[in-house]
């Protein structure tokens, strides 16, 4: 074996030490006959360099010192009591074999002799930047943030006689919170690394795996904190669920750059593994958190009619019931014994709370009544959440709290199929919105503004469903107002935080909602009350947000974009048989407040996609029936009467005595109901 060669770089007669001898403060024999390298570079197998821009990294404190020792010893085991600190951090190289140059064996041995005291182990055990082991990431992100790696010693990415040392891209990845740590190999210790995993036809290597949770948990776990803290080694995730374990994968993968065909490959075994998981009550913490990541990132669909979200909520949501997270009480719902930790508790409450949040928008975002909405309050008996949630997620959860109890509420109050209860609905809008306004954020920043519009976009849509009027105006104004704040937020914070790139499917759905909503204003005869540029600006925001959240062609983010700018451009849209044109004109109702964008999209397919709108086919039906309901009400009344004298067997009736069956049916008891429902009485 050759000695190794002293750099190239030549060094002035006062500056005659090398890098690493200079970093730890010691004394350099470089300039001596030594084979162009100092003794200590010799024994540690590493260059010797001398450099003149030489810059010394500061050194670590004691209480630094204290924290790296504390770790080791947690990561790698308690030391025997006769072993010093600097035995654990320092390993010593075994001794020269036979047939090895005079001066590599005096060199070891001189090692064997030297001893280093306690505050030079950083210096000695530091990395040097362009050794430490890399992470698959794309490099170009500029939210990216550095990863850290484990400090370990530094004789395992030094010179050895094959060359420079290349981590195995198997090493088990073990992340802290928000970065990633790696495990290097020893002789004496126990080696860990990922191990490659298969999915039916799907084998995925150790390397890609560790790139995909790196991205998991840089860019998607902090969308759920306190969710994941424990969940950072692959290996301990895959035996723990198999099924959370792939879907951490599929979720990382969405912007993997190394490998982009992990998302398409998994799609379909990530299908049947749901549908196996979900009734597997065992495993039911794991199925819940891998329920949240599949709501806040779906698999990829082409259009709502096949999104299985709804499902898995619903599921997912009992689940948690079935565990006993909505309540405080951990015990009523298991038939063991239970010790009573305070983390276990407060990790309870977090996930609870973010069931209710996730599981509930997902069905609200597609238009549907969310799970227990009829009874919020009683659904939910976990009183640690207030203490166990971060500020934001607190806030965003009680803005959730408000917006179940105003759709709770508006369902119960108010018929959404007619126009005739304009004044109450207006009014409960009024109220939640201000409630909604009265929480107090815990920060001023974009994603809290984003919260609370998402949650006034979702109880100010209920405008559209009121009969028109000065309220209903003023409300749909302030619509636009919310709609264009909200997308601007988003817009912000893609500048900064890449928020198109990784933000989740309620987000973009109510990025979607707001589009239609500035869409329905300008065409309209309010067009003359708003700022047009600032709603299109803001119209076309939306659209590049939409597309750059898209991760497959044809997927529903991508079609979204592609449906809001064929919309833009048409000159048919909202255009009725009379010929008026009339955005806040809603005939589709039975969505809630999703209703304004899924009205929307009838509107699309009568015209880019060959479809027929039945909405717009049987207004002309509907607006003459609600003309002409007064007639239709006095023929409506003696046709019962009629029937009612017949079931009756009398000759005549007096009508004067009879009650009004249209006003209160309960009082004929004997009359079935069903039949007259057949008759086909309702107008509206």
């Amino acid at each position: 074996m050759s000695p190794p060669t002293i750099s190239t770089t030549t060094a002035s007669a006062r500056v005659r030490a090398c890098n690493g001898c200079r970093q730890m403060k010691l004394r350099c024999d470089a300039h001596e006959d030594n084979y162009g390298a100092c003794s200590r570079c010799r024994n540690m197998r590493r260059d010797c360099v001398i450099s003149t821009s030489f810059k010394r990294r500061s050194r670590q404190t004691k209480a630094q010192l204290e924290c790296e020792l504390e770790r080791l010893r947690a990561q790698y085991g308690s030391p025997p009591r006769n072993h010093s600190p600097s035995a654990m951090l320092i390993e010593q190289p075994n001794p020269p074999p036979n047939g090895r140059s005079s001066w590599e064996s005096e060199s070891n041995m001189n090692q064997y002799s030297e001893s280093l005291p306690v505050n030079r182990l950083p210096n000695a055990i530091s990395y040097p930047e362009d050794m430490l082991f890399r992470l698959d990431q794309p490099l170009s992100e500029p939210s990216v943030t550095p990863l850290s790696v484990s400090t370990a010693p530094a004789q395992d990415n030094l010179m050895t006689a094959e060359g420079p040392h290349e981590p195995d891209a198997s090493t088990a990845f073990s992340p802290s919170v928000g970065t990633s740590t790696v495990e290097h190999t020893h002789s004496d210790r126990k080696e860990t690394r990922t191990i490659s995993q298969r999915l039916g036809d799907v084998e995925l290597s150790a390397r890609k795996i560790n790139g995909c949770f790196s991205m998991f948990y840089q860019f998607y776990k902090p969308v759920l904190p306190g969710i994941f803290d424990g969940d950072k080694n692959p290996n301990d995730v895959y035996e723990s669920s198999n099924f959370l374990f792939w879907t951490i994968v599929y979720v990382g993968a969405r912007r993997y750059a190394k490998d982009p065909t992990i998302v398409e490959s998994l799609t379909n075994p990530l299908k049947d593994f749901i549908h196996k998981s979900l009734f597997d009550p065992d495993k039911a913490i794991s199925t819940i958190k891998a329920s949240l990541l599949l709501c806040l990132w779906p698999l990829p669909i082409s259009t709502t009619f096949r999104d299985q979200n709804p499902a898995i909520a619903g599921a997912a949501m009992q689940l948690a019931v079935q565990q006993g997270l909505h309540y405080s009480r951990h015990q009523d719902f298991v038939r063991v014994a239970l010790k009573k930790p305070a983390a276990n508790k407060i990790f309870r409450a977090r996930l609870w709370a973010h069931c209710v949040t996730v599981f509930q928008s997902t069905n609200m975002h597609d238009g549907f009544p969310p799970p227990m909405a009829l009874d919020p309050v009683c659904a939910d008996r976990n009183l640690s959440i207030s203490d166990g949630l971060p500020g934001i997620i607190l806030y965003q959860y009680r803005l959730h709290r408000v917006l179940t109890s105003a759709l709770a509420s508006i369902m119960h109050t108010t018929d959404l199929d007619c126009t005739r209860d304009g004044d109450s609905l207006n009014s409960s809008i009024l109220f939640y919105d201000a409630q909604a306004q009265e929480i107090s954020p815990v920060e001023a920043n974009d994603l809290g503004t984003f919260a609370l519009n998402n949650v006034r976009l979702l109880i100010r849509g209920f405008h559209f469903f009121a009969a028109p009027g000065a309220e209903r105006t003023a409300g749909i104004l302030q619509l636009y107002v919310i709609s264009c704040s909200m997308i601007q937020s988003a817009s912000r914070m893609d500048k900064y935080h890449d928020f198109g790139n990784h933000c989740n499917a309620l987000q973009t759905r109510a990025i979607a909602l707001a589009a239609v909503c500035i869409l329905r204003v300008h065409r309209s005869s309010l067009r003359t009350q708003i700022d047009i540029d600032a709603g299109e600006d803001m119209f076309f925001e939306a659209i590049r947000i939409s597309k750059k959240h898209s991760i497959q062609n044809n997927d529903l983010d991508g079609r979204t974009s592609i449906i809001l700018t064929q919309l833009w451009s048409s000159t048919r849209v909202f255009k009725f048989k009379d010929g008026s044109i009339d955005g806040l004109r809603l005939l589709l109702r039975g969505r809630l407040s999703m209703s304004v964008l899924f009205d929307c999209l009838w509107w699309w397919r009568a015209e880019f996609g060959g479809k027929s709108n039945p909405y717009v086919e049987s207004e002309t039906d509907r607006t003459h029936a609600a003309s002409s309901s007064i007639e239709a009400s006095v023929s409506t009344e003696t046709i019962i009467h009629q029937n009612i004298a017949e079931l009756f067997e009398v000759e005549s009736i007096d009508q004067g005595t009879l009650p009004n069956p249209l006003l209160d049916p309960s009082e004929l008891p004997n009359w079935n109901w069903g039949e007259v429902e057949d008759l086909d009485l309702n107008w509206y």
